[in-house]
């Protein structure tokens, strides 16, 4: 009975970590750089090799305090879901 119970807490908080509510806040135009910058140079990442995987997708391997960090820089579109159910007969 404690197994399942214990299985059934790790479902719910699994749910509960991946669809966690997230405000957008709004950056100026022209001032994404400067974000993007200064986000790079708080978490101290400037010892870094990079590979372009494509076009949208830079990977960088970062050493910070002697440990390896993986850095990903990815532009995907974002699609609206469809919030209704399809019936065909």
């Amino acid at each position: 009975m404690l197994f399942v119970f214990s299985i059934l807490l790790l479902f719910i908080q699994a749910n509960c970590l991946s669809y966690k509510p997230r405000i957008y806040n709004r950056i100026p135009e022209f001032y994404v750089q400067d974000r993007i910058i200064n986000f790079i140079q708080r978490n101290r990442i400037n010892n870094c090799y990079e590979h372009l995987e494509n076009d949208h997708l830079l990977l960088l391997k970062c050493y910070k305090f002697n440990k390896l960090f993986d850095v990903e820089i990815n532009i995907k579109p974002a699609y609206k879901k469809n919030n209704y159910v399809s019936i065909y007969i």
